[in-house]
């Protein structure tokens, strides 16, 4: 679903897709790179290095992407009262959308870090808890802005209240 395009706010998720392409291709990369010859894969650190990259390249766009939606629902005077329930219902959307987004990174990161491991006598218990508590931060940090976004859509939906506007104009 479209959750972005049923806001009906001009806010382009471009980065969001160029970001989430990205690390995808990378992943690929590393993939083609493993079953290529053994010295030519990445190594663990270089996993783990993209992967929190990738992390938190997706939370700053999604970030900015919350912070560019609230600057909108304040700023457009013309949007009916009863249009914000669905907004709000859109960012609750989006934010899962998200949120998963970062988990499935994570866990494409931990495999590819695993498999990047493989015949070497590192331990990666570390490495992989850290990759999972840094994709816990991300989802905590993109849930946060949309908690923030909140009390925006709330002022904004009771300044476009027809009581409020009348009591504006007297």
């Amino acid at each position: 679903m479209d959750y972005v395009g049923l806001l009906s706010l001009n806010v382009s998720i471009q980065k969001l897709l160029q970001c989430q392409s990205s690390a995808r291709q990378w992943l690929v990369d590393s993939e083609k790179r493993m079953k290529d010859g053994a010295e030519n894969k990445h190594s663990p650190k270089e996993v783990h290095e993209r992967a929190i990259q990738a992390m938190a390249e997706f939370t700053a766009y999604s970030i900015e992407h919350f912070h560019r939606a609230g600057q909108l629902i304040l700023q457009d005077k013309t949007v009916p009262v009863t249009l914000y329930p669905m907004m709000a219902n859109c960012l609750a959307n989006l934010t899962k959308v998200l949120s998963k987004e970062v988990t499935w990174q994570s866990t494409l990161f931990v495999n590819c870090l695993t498999a990047s491991a493989v015949g070497q006598d590192q331990p990666l218990t570390d490495t992989i808890t850290n990759v999972y508590l840094e994709a816990s931060n991300s989802s905590t940090y993109i849930q946060n802005s949309f908690q923030l976004l909140l009390p925006m859509i709330q002022l904004a939906a009771i300044q476009a209240h027809p009581t409020c506007q009348a009591l504006a104009g007297n």
